[in-house]
């Protein structure tokens, strides 16, 4: 069994004020995460709007305030802790010995 790859293409998406943004979905059917197209992590709230997100150090998404699209791109990319990149290569793992 193969996973399918998300959406490997930039998309374009319209923000609740209007404005269309492009966004990224890298990764497959089974783990996958929506970017910028700078590779920052965004994420969409239940206004429809995505939204600037980073890790917290227990791995849990939090989002920010800023809508994607509000800020000037900054010279640093969000810290991913240990963690999640480890639970990641453990998921990929498991998946991979169901095969």
């Amino acid at each position: 069994m193969m996973a399918n790859v998300a959406i490997p293409q930039a998309v374009s998406v319209r923000q609740a004020d209007g404005k269309e943004v492009q966004i990224r979905v890298p990764g497959d059917e089974f783990f996958h995460y929506t970017t910028d197209m700078n590779g920052y992590l965004i994420n969409q709230k239940k206004d429809g709007n995505y939204y600037y997100s980073s890790f917290t150090e227990d791995g849990r998404i939090r989002l920010s305030s800023n809508p994607y699209g509000s800020l000037k791109p900054v010279m640093h990319r969000e810290y991913i802790p240990q963690t999640v990149k480890e639970k990641a290569v453990q998921r990929l793992e498991e998946m991979n010995a169901r095969r």
